[in-house]
Formats: C-alpha cells, sequence, structure tokens
C-alpha cells in the first residue's frame, strides 16, 4: 500500500465516514475497521483503494484521471476499484445527473428539440439538476423549455442553490471584494461583479461585452453604489488568448491566499474563493436528497467544471469541451451534440 500523507489519511478516513452508512455490504466490524484505516476483508480493500486514489496528498478530492496522471503504474488496480465501487453503488441508488448548461447541454447557446422533448418528459426528471457559473435568470429558458423548475440548480460555478425560489448562498468573495476590484481600476478590460441574483457594474460594457452578455442571456444592473458584501464572484472580460491580461489577474490573486482565478468561458475570466466550485453543491444537493454524493454523473465542457468532475461518481466531457479540459483524460459523449446527453441518461436510467 502506498505511503500517505497526515492530509491525505485525515481527509480519507472523513470521506469513509460519510459513505459507510450507504453501504450495506460491510459488517459492523469491517465499517469499524475501515474508518480507522485497516480495511479486513476484499469489499473493504476495494472500498479503501477507492477513496484512495480519490483524494490527493494536499486532501483535495480529485478525479480517477488526475489520480491516474501522477499514478499510471497503478492504472489497473484503481481502475478496478473504482469501477466495482461506482457500480455497487448505481446498483443500490440511481444516479443523479449534475449537468452544466451553456456549451453542455446547449451547443452554442442552442438546446437541441431533441433534449427538450426527452428531459421534458422523463419520468425521472426530478434526477436532473443544472449547474451553471451564471445565475438562475440566465438558464431560465433552460429549466422552462426541459420542464425543471421543481429541481434544485447550481448556480455561479456552484455559489448559490436554488430550490422553489429560495437561493441559498454556499460561498462568496464577499467584502474583500472591493479592495480587489480597486486594484484593477485603469485595467485594459473590463470588470463586473455579481450578487446571487445578477451582474452589477464596475465598468462601463464594450459592445463586444454587451453582444456576450446577450448571447448567454446574461442581466446586469447599474446602481449608485456597489455591496461589496453581496459579491459572490468577480469578473472580468478577458479572451482567450490575451495571456497578458490573464496574468495582471493572476498576479492579483496570488495576494489573496484563500482565492483562485480561473477561465470559465472563451470570453470571461474570473475570481472565486478556493472553496467557491461546483463539487460543493455536488454534495450539498445530494445530502438534500437524502443520497451518497458519489452516487452521481457530471457532465461538462470548461476548467470550471473541473471540481464538479472531480466529485461526480462519473465524470464525461462532450465531444466539444476545451482542450484542457479533455486533456485530464475523461470520458467523453459522442459527437452528436443534439442527442449525447439523451443517450447518457438512458444508459444510467
Amino acid at each position: 500500500m502506498m505511503q500517505m500523507t497526515k492530509q491525505k489519511e485525515r481527509i480519507m478516513l472523513q470521506e469513509i465516514a460519510e459513505y459507510l452508512p450507504f453501504d450495506t455490504r460491510l459488517t459492523r466490524a469491517q465499517a469499524t475497521a475501515l474508518v480507522s484505516g485497516k480495511p479486513a476483508g476484499e469489499w473493504a480493500k476495494t472500498v479503501f483503494d477507492y477513496f484512495f486514489c480519490h483524494v490527493d496528498d494536499d486532501g483535495n478530492l480529485v478525479s480517477l484521471q488526475n489520480f491516474l496522471k501522477k499514478h499510471p503504474l497503478d492504472a489497473n488496480r484503481y481502475t478496478q476499484a473504482d469501477e466495482a465501487f461506482i457500480s455497487n453503488l448505481f446498483s443500490v441508488q440511481k444516479p443523479l445527473f449534475f449537468f452544466d448548461v451553456d456549451n453542455t447541454l446547449t451547443n452554442f447557446g442552442h438546446l437541441s428539440q431533441q433534449k427538450i422533448d426527452f428531459i421534458s418528459n422523463y419520468s425521472q426528471k426530478d434526477r436532473v439538476i443544472l449547474t451553471t457559473g451564471k445565475t438562475y435568470d440566465s438558464i431560465s429558458n433552460v429549466i422552462s423549455d426541459c420542464e425543471l423548475q421543481n429541481n434544485y440548480a447550481s448556480c455561479l460555478n456552484g455559489s448559490v442553490v436554488i430550490k422553489d425560489g429560495v437561493q441559498t448562498t454556499i460561498a462568496q468573495v464577499g467584502r474583500i471584494s472591493e479592495e480587489i476590484v480597486a486594484r484593477f481600476k485603469g485595467a485594459p478590460f473590463t470588470c463586473v461583479v455579481y450578487y446571487n441574483d445578477n451582474i452589477r457594474l464596475v465598468d462601463g460594457l464594450t459592445e463586444d461585452n454587451i453582444k456576450m452578455l446577450k448571447k448567454y442571456n446574461e442581466l446586469y444592473f447599474v446602481e449608485p453604489t456597489i455591496d461589496y458584501t453581496k459579491v459572490v464572484k468577480i469578473l472580468f472580460f478577458i479572451y482567450e488568448g490575451e495571456t497578458e491580461y490573464e496574468n495582471i489577474v493572476k498576479n492579483v490573486t496570488a495576494d489573496y491566499p484563500h482565492l483562485t482565478c480561473l477561465r470559465t468561458a472563451g470570453h470571461t475570466y474570473e475570481i472565486l474563493q478556493k472553496n467557491q466550485h461546483k463539487g460543493n453543491t455536488v454534495k450539498y444537493i445530494s445530502r438534500k436528497l437524502g443520497r451518497y454524493y458519489r452516487a452521481t454523473i457530471g457532465v461538462g465542457d470548461s476548467m470550471n467544471d473541473a471540481q464538479l468532475l472531480n466529485y461526480a461518481g462519473r465524470p464525461f466531457v462532450v465531444s466539444t469541451a476545451s482542450d484542457e479540459l479533455k486533456s485530464i483524460g475523461y470520458p467523453t459523449l459522442e459527437q452528436n451534440r443534439d442527442t449525447d446527453i439523451v443517450e447518457l441518461i438512458k444508459l444510467y436510467d
């Protein structure tokens, strides 16, 4: 067995303890031994191996694909453990589907009629959860078309959860955003901030900015002052290839250890808290529905979906996903973007 850091061991044992109430195959004695890090019996060893390959040395949750990039010689052992664990879990709990919206469920703004017809008529559509980097209002057309108004939704990169019209903020940048925004005064790109409902302007918008907001059904408000205590995230209109501008954001973010910055679309770059991501709401929503969070399927297209794919029991990317996300090695859905999600749901129905 590989050696592990204290941080990895601590998180692993926490994760195992959270999982145990959902496992009917382990005896009480085996469960007690497992949560102490001493697996006894073949199934207990499989469970232990599953969690070992889903926690990195720093205690972060990772996908099997991320783990194997660093441990390729152990691919056979841990792939088998992953397959056995998830197959058993899915036989006990039908998985929830966590779908990114823009360029995942939709294809460059278009939601195919095949997806609308299938999801809106799907008898178990309560298992379908939309997760977006945008606000709830901006995906209201997709929610309406697929008749998912009664379902949970995860918004603003896992920062906000919506159910039955009630918004719960899970994480936000908050008051420190005022200091950060001030540091970008005069920057050669546009900065806006998000509350949990919609955008507030810091700078004026260019024509291209406005076109992008309209394309993705984003709304913005011009207010005399910004309440920085309500800021969920900071967004910059920085296009792919504008590495000089990205580096400006990276350099500022480096001064705030609890924050991170990342590309969230071809035209946007964002600052969020490090614990502010879609993976958190995979856990949050699963718990609310009385399920274990690895009994899930996640699908995404860009790097702001990476944590969603780290937390989901079965991660996938669409055929048009970014090269950076694909390079991690996630399974890719079929190329037909009109039916790829439909076929995936049928596979795990």
